[in-house]
């Protein structure tokens, strides 16, 4: 095995493709987003010339484990993340830093795709093996990517239709019914910048757990420092909300999340809005393992992210992502040699 075709240009996806490209394996990302990092996200907002920031996915990271610790370290060392604040004990383990990045989070999915072939914009729509051995895959380009071996990092629901393109069964029941067993819970992400002189009624160090019928959360983008010329807020909804208010109009949904937001937000401070739905939001039942290869197929067939979190999840959401990427790559490359 010498190709492998990475689907999912999240921090998994990113983090598996550096180290199999480091073991000597031609690897290669593809994602049907325009931007790299997936939950990893970072979007402008244009307000009378002046751009602001707005984290619409992961506010902050944190490290537990010591090789994303480490990874962490060097992100921080190299400008890309810095200390927020710390977060409260967990998991039985001391405090941690939860760190941003000054310039969005969408800045470490680049730290992490440097070197790396990356394909943007480009959905793989079916899989086929192929005659020579390994892959076919077709994107919605009209290309075809041969690949000895494919990673797939996307979130389960959408990774389980790709394999139910091929011609013939790869999952053994008990894989598939593992990974349809994963559960995920949506959000809808609503980011407003203000009028300039306006800023939030959210107190330092920029985000409260609001805990309403609507909205979780909300963060100030511009005391979390991302955004120094305009001041930002993300909003995310619960659930419950974000099930209910799925197919809600955009400018139907702004007033029924001020309801909840009033304390901190008023509507005459906001210049301009844009939304976003995560439908994979935050992973509530993951899988048992940091990833799963198909045994009955005939090509490497592995699917990892942050939905593979292990015996002992963190629930971080990034570090499990990454863990689950390494791992991945790791076994990829002991079958590969």
């Amino acid at each position: 095995m010498q190709s492998i075709l990475v689907i999912g240009a999240g921090i998994a996806g990113l983090l598996a493709a550096q180290d199999l490209q480091k073991r000597g394996f031609d690897v290669t990302v593809i994602d049907k987003g325009r931007g790299l990092g997936g939950r990893l996200a970072t979007r402008r907002l244009e307000v009378d010339g002046r751009t602001g920031k707005a984290d619409h996915g992961a506010q902050y990271i944190t490290a537990y484990e010591p090789r994303f610790e480490a990874l962490v370290r060097e992100m921080e060392r190299d400008g890309i993340l810095r200390v927020w604040r710390t977060a409260p004990s967990s998991l039985g383990q001391s405090q941690r830093p939860r760190y941003i990045a000054p310039e969005g989070m969408t800045a470490v999915a680049k730290y992490c795709a440097k070197g790396l072939a990356v394909r943007l914009g480009e959905r793989v729509v079916g899989l086929m093996s192929a005659a020579e051995g390994g892959w076919k895959v077709q994107t919605d380009k009209e290309a075809t990517i041969h690949a000895d071996a494919l990673l797939i990092t996307a979130p389960v629901p959408q990774a389980l239709m790709l394999v139910d393109t091929l011609a013939h069964e790869v999952l053994s029941a008990a894989e598939r019914m593992s990974l349809e067993a994963i559960q995920y819970e949506p959000s809808i992400a609503l980011m407003f910048a203000l009028l300039e002189g306006k800023t939030s009624q959210v107190k330092p160090p920029g985000m409260v757990f609001v805990g309403g019928v609507s909205v979780m959360w909300i963060a100030d983008n511009q005391q979390k420092g991302i955004s120094p010329d305009v001041a930002t807020l993300t909003i995310h909804t619960t659930p419950s909300f974000a099930r209910e208010h799925w197919e809600t109009r955009e400018e139907d949904l702004v007033p029924l999340l001020l309801a909840d937001v009033q304390p901190y937000l008023s509507m005459d401070s906001i210049a301009s809005y844009s939304l976003h739905r995560w439908r994979y939001s935050r992973v509530t039942a993951p899988h048992t393992e940091l990833f799963l290869a198909a045994a009955g197929s005939a090509a490497p067939l592995v699917f990892a992210g942050d939905a593979f979190a292990g015996i002992t999840p963190l629930l971080t959401r990034v570090e499990d992502a990454a863990l689950s990427g390494w791992a991945a790559a790791e076994y990829l490359s002991s079958v590969g040699t």
